[in-house]
């Protein structure tokens, strides 16, 4: 005879999503491959979190079929795998606001730096290009951020060094987890030439540094690393960390107790100063026809950046005699707003959707009307 027990009633849990956000970022990812997530800038409450492709969870309610289990696991878009927590990607350009930031704080640079962009320079003897063929002419630090000017963050990387880029890049919050109440998240990587010659048994090699510049090369991250980083930029250093969680209720007391997740103040020892001269950039991004032009809002003040990855099949790579071959770009967008006591973040990737400023940024500025119109 089998034993029989009764089930125990678990807690009742209320989330920080907002039903609206959360369903407009689903209808916005329809059809692509990407990520959004949606911060509260101010306390880490997350009120959007969507991957796509993804699954019915109400399958998980019934029994799979081995056809229906089958399909999921073997697809290959993996619709089970959370990409806002576990999908690992080359930041792009949005990398450029960490080496601006770590520029600013080691006194390499002032704001009124400023590097020559023809188009294209050599440094260690290889060519690099800036991704504006005509080039930006002399270009400092807000301006460099507003059109993402490669050259310029390639001498930035330069004289950084990787070592020193590392450094930055961990103190903000890349290669580590965020801390999110959600479990399997990816810490990501920020490559080191130790990291180099442990994993790989080779030396770091300088051009490699200038890749990494700019978000290329080994670096990886999560779009939830993205936004707690914007974040940290929006309240001029104040780490948030992000939750799911707002409160619960007792069954055995039917207490409600609220979930506390109190921002860290003196994060992340960086001068306050750099992070105002950040996003004098990330304005000028948005509301000066810099490269995330199409997220403006009227009144509302977004600051942004956006990226754009090179990415290419490992099938289409080795195929060097191919001339159908081509080379595609994720897109990203990242940004807050309002620039002075902001309240959102708004963090997309968008899988070869081309450049961020064309595919993300409108995508954002949906999201970032839809807030508004519902808080002011």
């Amino acid at each position: 005879m089998r034993a029989r027990k009764d089930p125990i009633q678990g807690y009742t849990l209320q989330l920080t999503l907002d039903y609206e956000l959360q369903k407009k970022a689903e209808e916005l990812l329809e059809g692509k491959e990407g990520a959004v997530v949606v911060l509260d800038a101010r306390n880490g409450e997350i009120l959007a979190l969507a991957s796509y492709p993804t699954f019915d969870p109400n399958k998980f309610i019934t029994r799979f079929s081995p056809e229906e289990w089958l399909g999921l696991v073997n697809h290959p878009e993996f619709p089970l795998e959370n990409r806002a927590i576990r999908g690992l990607y080359a930041p792009g350009s949005v990398f450029k606001l960490t080496l601006a930031l770590g520029a600013l704080d080691s006194n390499l640079i002032t704001p009124s730096t400023a590097f020559f962009c023809r188009g294209s320079t050599r440094i260690y003897g290889q060519p690099f290009s800036c991704w504006q063929e005509q080039g930006h002419g002399w270009t400092n630090l807000s301006e460099g951020i507003k059109n993402s000017c490669n050259i310029y963050f390639y001498n930035l990387g330069e004289q950084l060094g990787i070592q020193e880029i590392a450094r930055y890049a961990t103190l903000l919050g890349y290669g580590l987890k965020t801390g999110i109440d959600l479990p399997g998240e990816k810490e990501g990587l920020v490559p080191t030439p130790e990291w180099k010659e442990r994993v790989k048994g080779t030396s770091w090699y300088p051009g490699e540094t200038i890749s990494v510049s700019i978000g290329q090369g080994p670096l990886l991250v999560t779009p939830l690393q993205v936004a707690v980083h914007t974040a940290l930029i929006a309240n001029r250093g104040m780490m948030i960390t992000p939750h799911l969680l707002k409160s619960y209720l007792d069954p055995n007391t039917e207490e409600r107790k609220e979930v506390s997740f109190p921002p860290q103040d003196s994060y992340p020892r960086i001068k306050s100063s750099a992070f105002d001269r950040v996003i004098r950039g990330m304005w000028g991004a948005v509301n000066d026809r810099g490269t995330a032009r199409l997220a403006k809002i009227q009144g509302f003040d977004v600051c942004a950046k956006t990226g754009s990855t090179q990415v290419v099949s490992s099938f289409a790579a080795g195929q060097e005699a191919n001339p159908e071959l081509k080379i595609k770009t994720h897109s990203w967008f990242t940004g807050f707003a309002p620039k002075d006591k902001p309240r959102i973040v708004v963090t997309i990737i968008v899988e070869f959707g081309g450049g961020g400023g064309e595919s993300a940024a409108p995508l954002a500025r949906e999201l970032f009307e839809l807030y508004r119109g519902k808080h002011d």
